[in-house]
């Protein structure tokens, strides 16, 4: 891990503004997720969690599942929102982790052990979650942003038929994560409010989306670019402002004004 295990639990959060970008590769990301089910402690040494990895079309063929199964028992009028919040959140990720708990585990352990048979689906659960923190604490770790999502039981049958899974997977959360899309409040001189700047992290560099009271000077555009520089070298990050940029269509569903910035991280040699 890049940060100390306190670190990097202070550190998680919960992101629903998400790219489909990765700061690493594939292969990375199977490591995480194979490193969590391999040392994650189980009770009983159990190891009932089953975790599946979701990437590419794999990914967006489960958030249309979902949009699909909740077309069917959400009203019209109230759907528009939902279709929204999926599409412009956890769609537009870069995939997803799906927890399973083996229920044949859970079975087989309540008939070897009786005395405790009531006990082990509550102690399955908790081992689903300790699942649910390693990944979602070393992901966040390597740069993603990423969230827990409960639409089971609703997709359970469509996911199991999806992707051949067996029928004692019982469902338990999605995880959908993707490179985030921090967002930084910021006072201008001359404005009343803080304004939003939308912060996409890029592998060579940062995009910075203004929000609208920001685009109305010249002069308060300038402003704006001595303070974000500013606050990067604060966080240890030392850029270069290069160009306007044409906002990004996931944002602009959000409805916000079509400009920003892309700034280049200074190389080594230039952090004077």
């Amino acid at each position: 891990m890049k940060k100390s295990f306190e670190e990097a639990l202070k550190h998680r959060r919960t992101y629903y503004s998400i790219t489909n970008q990765s700061p690493v590769s594939d292969e990375e990301i199977e490591r995480i997720v194979n490193l969590a089910v391999t040392h994650v402690p189980s009770a009983f040494n159990s190891q009932s969690t089953r975790v599946v990895l979701l990437l590419g079309e794999n990914h967006k063929k489960l958030w249309h599942i979902v949009k699909e199964t909740l077309r069917k028992i959400v009203p019209p009028e109230v759907f528009k929102t939902t279709e929204a919040k999926i599409d412009n959140s956890f769609a537009s990720g870069y995939g997803t982790v799906l927890f399973f708990e083996d229920q044949s585990v859970v079975k087989g352990l309540q008939e070897a052990f009786s005395s405790y048979k009531d006990n082990f689906p509550g102690w399955s659960l908790q081992t689903s979650a300790m699942h649910q923190l390693a990944v979602w604490t070393m992901l966040e770790d390597v740069g993603f942003g990423a969230s827990l999502q409960h639409y089971n039981p609703l997709i359970d049958e469509e996911v199991r038929h999806t992707w051949h899974l067996p029928e004692e997977w019982h469902l338990i959360a999605e995880m959908p994560f993707g490179l985030p899309i921090k967002i930084l409040k910021i006072w201008i001189p001359g404005s009343r409010y803080l304004n939003k700047v939308y912060l996409f992290h890029r592998r060579r560099g940062y995009r910075f989306i203004f929000g609208q009271d920001l685009l109305s000077s010249i002069t308060s555009l300038c402003v704006q670019c001595v303070m974000i520089k500013s606050f990067m070298k604060k966080n240890g990050i030392l850029i270069r402002v290069c160009m306007p940029v044409l906002i990004s269509p996931h944002i602009r569903a959000h409805g916000h004004r079509h400009a920003g910035l892309w700034a280049s991280v200074l190389p080594e040699k230039q952090r004077v």
